[in-house]
């Protein structure tokens, strides 16, 4: 053990003694929580699978797996080798497959949550209150229900948290192991947790356990070895660096240019020829013949994976060379044109903050009043609206509501998402209250690494990493992205209530003043 860091890190015997029954009591929660809302409609969503961008051909998933993910350029191997080896074995009940390892990750992300806020002294009811909260929430449900990636990101660094606590306190190589596959699998299946990420966590954690660096490199070598194949592969095939870069950043880039410039200024430039006419088409469109007088249709390769411009079910393959082509074209022009118009990005920057404090269904297809919206939002509409008000403090949902944003492109009310806006940064300051406070004691008292902070550290550390990549890099969506650290944000809200409840207790016992 670490050097002057028992008091701070074992919890109390009544806490080991109630654990057991908490977790069950959690565990009640959460089946009877999952059958209500069966009740009120909500059944798995894998429409994702036929129409999402970052999934493959599903024939292709199906019948030529391995071929497929090789060529795979867009996005990390991981979901889609998921989602292949699900129809490949599984086939027709797929649905029910994904939605029990989804049940079965929420249950472990809501027992890690709860074990590690008893770990970081957080008061048994206050870490209960939060965790049966977070499980029982319309959007983690709705999230949980989607075939998407962002409900197992959620719950691979929630546990993460959790295992990398137990390593700085016990230092068992079974901890060590269990927290890197955690942020492998988070690499391999999300591109926007890059190589260089996993990295910067190892070396952290290398420098903040250099005792038991022989564990560590042990525990980081494996998956660490498989992340790097994955970028040299890419690297090596298709000379990308960044995972994506192709297509996903470029478009992002130009849907960000097109969303900040006037559009007649664009029809000026194309009158002008400085740009071609392919940025007065938007970037994110379901039909890619549109293109074809611009940029037209590549040789073929002889891959389905590159050489589909549709997958069977009529999606847009963008993993395609086409697609890869057309990304190009938009990104030269959108250069041109913010070179031309200064201050474009600071003001789609501004606007990305903005989204990032939305709640986590105001995106699609959860957004009310649209074509397409999903089902299970549908079903849940009354309670998402309460649930959005008591956690933003809007309650305007109405159709008029929603049309002033697909026209602007902003909420005109968003100010009025008052409790995000105070909550996040408040749970935010209070980790940074408590890991300074840290640095400042190890360093003039006691040079030894402490797991609370450590663990506060990398909770922030993957917030603050995250909100940068979407808000510097992302055209929308910025609160969906904010719900995959929505996990590691209530172990800081945890924080922030508890010590809330300390002070108040502190104020109780202070003795009142004499006269």
């Amino acid at each position: 053990m670490i050097r002057g860091q028992s008091a701070l890190i074992h919890p109390t015997t009544p806490l080991r003694i109630n654990r057991k029954r908490d977790l069950a009591v959690l565990a009640a929660i959460f089946v009877v929580s999952r059958l209500i809302y069966f009740g009120l409609g909500v059944r798995p969503d894998s429409s994702p699978l036929y129409l999402f961008l970052q999934y493959l051909d599903p024939v292709l998933l199906k019948h030529s797996l391995w071929e497929s993910l090789f060529y795979l350029r867009e996005q990390p191997p991981g979901f889609n080798l998921y989602l292949g080896l699900l129809l490949k074995f599984v086939g027709e009940d797929h649905i029910s497959v994904f939605v029990g390892l989804h049940w079965l990750l929420g249950l472990g992300l809501g027992f890690s949550l709860f074990a590690l806020m008893l770990d970081l002294q957080i008061a048994r009811g206050i870490a209960l209150l939060v965790t049966a909260v977070f499980l029982v929430s319309p959007i983690t449900v709705l999230y949980e229900n989607w075939l998407f990636y962002a409900f197992p990101v959620t719950a691979l660094l929630g546990i993460s948290a959790w295992a990398l606590y137990l390593f700085l306190r016990d230092r068992r190589m079974l901890h060590a192991v269990l927290f890197f596959s955690c942020l492998f699998l988070v690499a391999a299946i999300r591109g926007s947790y890059h190589l260089v990420w996993f990295l910067l966590i190892a070396v952290g954690l290398l420098i903040a356990a250099r005792s038991d660096w022989r564990k560590i490199v042990i525990a980081a070598g494996v998956p660490g070895l498989l992340l790097t194949a994955i970028y040299v592969k890419s690297f090596v095939m298709f000379g990308d660096v960044v995972i994506g870069a192709q297509v996903f950043a470029k478009m992002n880039y130009a849907a960000m240019v097109q969303a900040q410039v006037n559009p007649e200024f664009l029809r000026n430039l194309v009158k002008k020829g400085t740009i071609s006419p392919i940025l007065l088409m938007p970037a994110y469109v379901p039909s890619i013949e549109i293109h074809a007088p611009l940029v037209p249709r590549p040789a073929l390769t002889g891959h389905p994976a590159l050489d589909q411009a549709r997958k069977t079910g009529g999606a847009v393959n963008w993993n395609s060379v086409w697609m890869a082509r057309i990304g190009e074209k938009f990104y030269r022009d959108a250069r041109v044109v913010r070179s031309l118009y200064p201050g474009l990005f600071f003001r789609q920057l501004v606007r990305n903050v903005q989204y990032y404090f939305y709640p986590a269904d105001y995106t699609y297809p959860f957004y009310p009043f649209m074509p397409g919206r999903s089902k299970d939002a549908i079903r849940l509409q009354g309670i998402l609206r309460w649930y959005d008000f008591l956690t933003t403090g809007v309650f305007n949902n109405s159709e008029q509501f929603w049309y002033d944003f697909l026209t602007t492109g902003v909420f005109n009310n968003s100010e009025r998402f008052w409790i995000t806006w105070l909550v996040l940064p408040a749970c935010l300051l209070t980790g940074i209250v408590e890991v300074v406070g840290w640095i400042i004691k190890q360093a003039f008292d006691n040079p030894a690494m402490n797991a609370r902070q450590i663990t506060i550290l990398f909770a922030l550390f993957n917030i603050g990493y995250c909100a940068a990549a979407t808000i510097l890099l992302s055209v929308s969506d910025q609160n969906r992205y904010r719900d995959e650290v929505s996990a590691l944000y209530a172990i800081l809200l945890g924080l922030l209530l508890n010590a809330a409840w300390r002070l108040w207790q502190m104020s109780r016992a202070r003795p009142l003043p004499s006269h």
